[in-house]
């Protein structure tokens, strides 16, 4: 789980919503890829997504 901690602190630290999402989409594909009991892809990819659209909101402002 040390990965995903990085991957966290990475997505706390992020400057904007681009960055964040690049780091959402990091966290996701590490559970994914080690398919954690439980685990919500669905609520995981809808924050990511609303991450994306705050993007592209900000980019046209």
């Amino acid at each position: 789980m040390y990965d995903l901690e990085c991957i966290l602190e990475k997505l706390d630290e992020a400057q904007d919503d681009s960055k964040r999402a690049r780091h959402m989409n990091a966290a996701i594909n590490h559970l994914v890829c080690n398919i954690q009991p439980n685990l919500r892809i669905d609520l995981l990819a809808n924050s990511q997504a609303e991450l994306a659209v705050l993007a592209v909101q900000g980019a046209a402002e």
